[in-house]
């Protein structure tokens, strides 16, 4: 009876291990299952994606802006550097022709304050850069230095009457003789720098009817003569190619030893080339922020053509000057007053 009833104990035993087991297994299999059931579903089916950014097309149309531009840019710097006109030695061998010196910006702000200036500051830069020019003008090496010299520009306000005034200033400074004529009768800027003279000037002068001194005005300040420009209503042209305009420069030139003319715009009327005959020199006052090199070069081709060269040039300092242009982007809207008369 104990026998069997501990061999019952054992086989209960062994049943209750194989159940553990076999619920253990079971355990570890729903864990496994578990694990692999995914958490979530599919509620919609996904649509085609498109790209939002970079945005490609706007890029590239940037990208073609912008090169374009960059071209433009370099072909106008380009073209400005071509049409600029040179400094220097490069301006002396872009033209052949020396330059005599450099000419620098009067600290004035009216002409009228331009002799006063020259007169009571004698060691500023524009007097130096005057005496400058004055002794390579009047160079003792020199086979025969000018008597009469010309002092001309291409378009306007390019310093040539301030040169003409100072190298005369500067000539009167060695005790010679000097006389200033203005031959810019259509513009008459004379009047701003000195005294106008009531009995008459140049063309005055010309008709005979007024005794030569009486037409002259001394500038105190200076030692010098000036010879006003008057208006005419003959054509400026005929009064300057006519036979009475070179006997008046023949008797001057008995009278004085440096005669200094400040002449028109070469650009802007046909004065200037028969003006030009009668002199000794030509001082051609350049300013490279207004003077274009096609206008340098026209310049020089037509006195060239007259068998008259320019003798030299002269740089002048404007800064930032402005021009008016036309369409066709020639600077004639500084012309006007020349075309008054």
């Amino acid at each position: 009876m104990t026998v069997e009833l501990r061999k019952f104990e054992r086989d209960a035993r062994a049943t209750r291990v194989l159940h553990e087991t076999f619920v253990s297994r079971m355990k570890e299999a729903a864990v496994q299952q578990g694990a692999q059931t995914p958490d979530s579903r599919i509620i919609s089916a996904a649509t085609p994606g498109k790209q939002v950014a970079p945005r490609s097309g706007l890029i590239k149309f940037l990208g073609v802006i912008a090169g374009a531009a960059s071209g433009l840019g370099i072909v106008l710097i380009r073209q400005i550097r071509q049409s600029a006109v040179p400094i220097g030695a490069d301006l002396e061998l872009a033209t052949s022709v020396p330059v005599l010196g450099h000419l620098p910006l009067a600290p004035i702000h009216q002409r009228s304050q331009l002799v006063g200036y020259l007169s009571t500051n004698p060691t500023s830069p524009l007097s130096e850069a005057a005496r400058i020019l004055r002794t390579s003008l009047l160079s003792p090496n020199a086979d025969a230095p000018p008597q009469v010299i010309l002092c001309i520009s291409s378009v306007p306000d390019e310093s040539k009457t301030t040169m003409s005034i100072a190298l005369a200033q500067s000539m009167a400074g060695l005790g010679r003789s000097v006389l200033l004529v203005e031959a810019d009768i259509r513009s008459l800027s004379f009047k701003e720098y000195f005294p106008d003279n009531p009995n008459g000037g140049l063309v005055t002068a010309l008709t005979g009817g007024t005794r030569l001194g009486n037409l002259l005005r001394t500038d105190i300040r200076f030692s010098i003569d000036v010879l006003m420009g008057e208006r005419s209503t003959r054509s400026a042209t005929d009064i300057f190619s006519s036979l009475r305009f070179h006997d008046l420069m023949q008797r001057l030139r008995a009278d004085y030893d440096n005669i200094l003319i400040d002449s028109p715009p070469v650009l802007a009327v046909s004065d200037v080339r028969a003006i030009g005959q009668a002199c000794d020199a030509i001082l051609l006052s350049v300013a490279p922020a207004t003077t274009s090199r096609a206008q340098l070069g026209q310049v020089l081709r037509e006195f060239s053509s007259l068998n008259v060269q320019v003798t030299w040039l002269v740089m002048s300092d404007l800064g930032s000057a402005r021009k008016q242009t036309n369409a066709g982007g020639q600077p004639y809207g500084a012309y006007a007053r020349y075309y008054d008369v």
